[in-house]
């Protein structure tokens, strides 16, 4: 498997926007063990924005 980073790198900022920003991609080629650490952090990081949003309204509702 391998995970694609995208790093946007503006060459002039502001003067030019019209100009498409330029992509340059960085692959990191990744063992099995290193995927699966990757897809736990993933999952946790899902119920910790699930419980946020579970607080959020909470205090919203009250």
């Amino acid at each position: 498997m391998i995970k694609f980073k995208k790093n946007i790198i503006n060459r002039k900022p502001r003067r030019i926007l019209r100009r498409p920003k330029r992509h340059i991609i960085t692959a990191t080629i990744l063992t099995p063990e290193e995927i699966l650490k990757e897809k736990l952090k993933l999952l946790d990081i899902n119920e910790k924005k699930k419980k946020k949003i579970i607080k959020e309204k909470k205090v919203s509702v009250t």
